[in-house]
This record gives structure tokens, sequence and C-alpha cells, in this order.
């Protein structure tokens, strides 16, 4: 066997190996009208952008409407852009459909600062809230702040989210170093 052949198979194996999920769950945003409570806020969703199907429309507690890439990245002028989107939009892209299982991209907040996320899939699992139960994905994910910016945070979540209804519906900060003010703390 030549080096070529030994390589070549060496590169499907790696990429047969990235696949541990293999049933891809598609991400659609929450329906228009669906109207989430937590103890102390309810959003309403109002679709996908129709611009693009990632970005989910929302009216938050304050009434002011937002958009959130994958439901998840609030967005403002400072990172809706597609340089900024594009490393984002690859690195959810790919641990949600299953097509890798560890993901790592740098991520801007909505403040610009530009935060190291760094995904891993960890299991699919039924998840009750209230009286409905969610086909959910469970990944942990880690967070590392901009350097420049004054928060020094570092942070492992561990989260569930039905991509099919586009719901994140569990976080829990399983540790974290430095300041957490302007990073989510654990909710269900």
């Amino acid at each position: 066997m030549c080096i070529r052949e030994i390589v070549a198979t060496c590169l499907v194996y790696a990429g047969a190996a990235t696949v541990a999920y293999a049933q891809s769950t598609d991400f659609a945003c929450p329906k228009a009208g669906t109207v989430e409570q937590r103890a102390v806020s309810t959003i309403t969703y109002n679709g996908p952008s129709p611009s693009d199907p990632t970005i989910c429309m929302v009216t938050n507690r304050a009434g002011k409407h937002e958009q959130r890439l994958y439901n998840l990245f609030l967005l403002s002028d400072m990172n809706n852009t597609a340089s900024a989107l594009a490393p984002m939009k690859a690195g959810l892209s790919d641990i949600l459909s299953g097509r890798k299982t560890s993901v790592t991209f740098p991520g801007m907040a909505s403040n610009g600062y530009i935060e190291k996320d760094t995904w891993t899939f960890v299991r699919k699992e039924p998840l009750s809230v209230g009286n409905k139960t969610f086909n959910t994905l469970v990944f942990d994910r880690e967070v590392t702040a901009d350097p420049r910016g004054r928060s020094a945070f570092h942070g492992h979540y561990m989260i569930w989210i039905d991509p099919a209804a586009g719901l994140w519906l569990k976080n829990e900060l399983t540790g974290a170093s430095g300041s957490t003010n302007m990073y989510p703390q654990s909710y269900r």
C-alpha cells in the first residue's frame, strides 16, 4: 500500500469518526406566536428572518424587537455582519446538524467583543418541561471571554436544545471564573 492510499484511508476514517450522532436534526426558529415564559420574563417569537432562516425574530421582555442567531446569540450593529456571523454560523451548523461532534469558533458578542466558543456534543436526551417532553441534543459549551474585556470570564455550560422547535430549554453553568455579569446563568 502506498503512502497516498494510507493517507486517504486515514482521512476517510477521521471523517467518519467525527459524526457521533448520525441522525441530523435541522434547526428551525420557534414558530411565530410561540411564547416562552421564564421565571422573570416572557419572550414572544416572530418566526425566522425573511432573509436568513438561522436568525430568529424575537420580542423581548421589554417589548423590543431583537434578532438572535440560532435563537441564542443576540445580534446588534456590532456583530450582525457577514464577517462576524460566518464562523458562528458554520460552527453551530456543523454541531447542530451532527456533521461534527466538537467545534471551536470565534463568537462576536453583541458588544463587539470576541469570545472563544467550544461546543462538544454529549448525548441525545428527552427533556420534560412542564407537561411537554422535547427531544433534545445536549452539549458542553466552553466560553472564554475576550481578554480586552473587563470580565475575564471563562465558563462551562451544559445546554439542552430542541433544534426542531428552536428552543434552548435548559442551561446549567457548571463552572466559571471571572465575572459572570453579561453571561447566562442557569435556567430551565
